[in-house]
């Protein structure tokens, strides 16, 4: 979906910027030219960070210009200035596409006071000085000065090119000559080689029209209702975003993978084409219900989706059409986590993303800053993975998603009694939510399967339905000598729809030959140890022992029938 390393431009990615030494005539050109540039802040279909960019105003009105590719994709796109204040784009006038330029509204106060920019539209000469203020990697107004080192022609337009610095977000910067003048537009940068930065030069601003693709700005004309909502029972998956047209409903959602249980083999799926079980969002006011058409991620348990240990995936649910301003459940009928929502309110005070002042900025931002992709993992490595989350989650109360998410990652960086604090703390805060319950069952030493129990019993409170959980309590009641709850739990595992394990099996047929019902228990433990044959986890050492035991226990005819006398 994103990479919070990635911001890709016309030629690649931009350079670190370095402000150079400026004199006292440049310092008064900048101080003039400072208040009308403002930094970029651009939202997905998901209501999260898409990017950013810079633009400047060039009327007092709130008109003001960046490049096409800051908001081509964007659904929400803010201004924040200086000082933090925080305005919403409301719509694009005029674009040009080819020349990746955009004018734009800006809704501002109607008692600003607003600082613009002027044009100079004649050419600039080989060797001319400019100086350029953008927000480089999000930060405000840097300023840097260069020369217009060459003309470079891309595709039949004409770019001019600069060693001024720039960085990641300093697109649709306003590049000034020596009268305060703005001459160009930043637009990219290509990073196979220094200082190869372009601008697009002011004058093809009249190349823009209202002819433009509509790819940009998308929420603001369609029925779309932001929440960033975590489930009460799995806060670790989020309905995002709500999108309603006259031919289909579609759900924003992410999954983030935060057991210790599965590790980096956790999977999800969702089943589409069984009403039993699949997604339905129920109409509180009238009962109607609608089912899930399409999904994004694996459809069964064995084509599921797989997550690395902290990945998030982001996937989208489709429905049919639904009301407007109704409330609605999300509810599915699988076995496992309950995924649910118990009230979706499609009503006009949760349209679009709310944003009054910069602190629902920076909660947006650290919201997305947690939701880590596994190709922000890969690319991170694992110290700086712990030290991003460690800061994200600093200085602040945390809820029991980013409690237990800590944890987990405090474990991955081999700080288990951390770990353990967090887990605690993250059950404490939310008893019915399954995973710190796990969680402090794999960090709990062997020996100690009172514990384990515990722990486990806590999970199932939470998460009753789930196969995995009763198959993991179906050991311990074995260890323990709970044999009828041992096969209880195993024939519910056995039941589910997941694909059965060789070691349920086995463990089903020695529970059952401990409660004197050897004639299935001897055929469970052989159907287990056939399984056990074809697996990857073959060990010829267990399975003599299997044997061994079938011989001791098993009637002769049984033995004799399947050749192992």
């Amino acid at each position: 979906m994103r990479s919070i390393f990635k911001i890709t431009v016309l030629f690649g990615f931009f350079l670190g910027c370095t402000a150079a030494s400026l004199g006292q005539g440049l310092s008064e050109l900048v101080e003039n030219a400072d208040p009308a540039v403002f930094k970029i802040l651009t939202y997905d279909e998901a209501g999260l960070f898409a990017g950013s960019g810079t633009g400047f105003y060039v009327d007092e009105n709130g008109r003001a210009l960046t490049n096409w590719h800051v908001l081509e994709y964007s659904h929400y796109a803010f201004a924040v200035n200086s000082a933090n204040e925080v305005f919403p784009i409301t719509g694009i006038y005029r674009a040009s596409v080819d020349y990746d330029l955009a004018e734009f509204q800006v809704g501002i106060p109607e008692d600003a006071q607003l600082t613009s920019l002027v044009f100079d539209e004649s050419d600039i000469r080989k060797g001319e000085e400019i100086f350029i203020i953008g927000c480089p990697e999000g930060y405000m107004n840097f300023v840097s000065k260069g020369l217009i080192s060459a003309y470079y022609e891309y595709e039949g337009i004409q770019f001019y090119q600069t060693e001024a610095s720039i960085s990641s977000g300093s697109s649709g910067s306003p590049a000034l000559n020596m009268r305060g003048e703005v001459c160009a537009v930043v637009t990219a940068s290509n990073t196979s080689g220094q200082n190869l930065n372009f601008l697009t030069p002011i004058e093809f601003a009249s190349e823009m029209s209202d002819d433009f693709p509509k790819s940009a700005l998308k929420g603001l004309s369609t029925d779309h209702y932001v929440f960033h909502k975590r489930s009460t029972e799995t806060p670790n998956l989020t309905l995002h975003s709500v999108e309603c047209t006259d031919e289909k409903t579609t759900l924003y959602m992410s999954y983030s993978n935060t057991t210790l249980l599965y590790g980096e083999e956790s999977f999800i799926y969702t089943v589409i084409d069984d009403q039993e079980q699949s997604f339905r969002l129920t109409n509180l006011e009238n009962g109607d219900k609608v089912f899930a058409l399409s999904s994004t991620i694996g459809d069964s348990p064995s084509d599921p989706t797989y997550l690395k240990l902290g990945e998030t995936v982001f996937f989208k649910l489709v429905f049919p059409a639904i009301e407007r301003n109704s409330h609605y459940s999300l509810t599915e009928g699988m076995l496992g986590g309950d995924w649910s929502f118990q009230t979706i309110a499609l009503t006009d005070e949760n349209l679009g993303i709310r944003v009054e002042d910069y602190s629902d900025i920076e909660e947006l931002e650290t919201l997305w800053q947690l939701l880590l992709t596994r190709e922000d993992i890969e690319a991170m490595g694992l110290d700086y993975q712990f030290a991003h989350l460690d800061n994200q989650l600093s200085d602040r109360e945390l809820s029991s998603f980013e409690l237990n998410l800590a944890g987990v990652i405090a474990y991955k960086y081999g700080n288990d009694g951390t770990a353990y604090d967090y887990f605690m703390a993250s059950a404490d805060k939310s008893p019915l939510f399954s995973d710190p319950w796990i969680n402090l069952y794999m960090l709990n030493p062997e020996g100690y399967p009172e514990e384990d129990l515990k722990y486990v019993n806590n999970a199932l409170r939470a998460s009753p339905d789930s196969p995995e959980y009763h198959n993991l309590r179906a050991e311990i009641h074995f260890d323990l000598g709970n044999y009828e709850e041992a096969v209880d739990d195993i024939k519910f595992f056995l039941d589910s729809d997941r694909t059965p394990v060789y070691s349920s099996f086995i463990t089903l047929g020695f529970a059952q030959i401990a409660l004197d019902n050897a004639g299935v228990g001897c055929v469970n433990c052989l159907t287990g140890l056939m399984m056990y044959y074809d697996s990857e986890y073959y060990d010829p050492d267990y399975a003599d022992d299997v044997v061994s035991y079938l011989q001791a226990t098993c009637d002769k005819k049984f033995l004799k029938d399947w050749g192992l006398k």
